[in-house]
């Protein structure tokens, strides 16, 4: 048994896409709430961002799907 059972569970992508993938702006949030509205490249967050992870929010620029460069915690 999953602890999910019963549950709606889903994770969903609101944005602009190229050739099916995730590129230019747009907002993901993940299964376990966790968040990433901004900038992508090729499905990958690229740009100016801001990541939410549990207690965390990281605001500033990826590189590749990596934060990258100075931002704010």
């Amino acid at each position: 048994s999953s602890p999910n059972d019963g549950e709606n569970v889903s994770q969903a992508y609101f944005g602009e896409y190229l050739n099916d993938l995730r590129h230019g702006k747009g907002k993901f949030v993940a299964i376990d709430g966790s968040s990433y509205e901004g900038d992508w490249e090729h499905d990958l967050f690229h740009g100016n961002g801001s990541l939410t992870t549990g207690n965390s929010k990281y605001i500033g620029a990826f590189h590749r799907g990596l934060r990258h460069g100075k931002g704010q915690i």
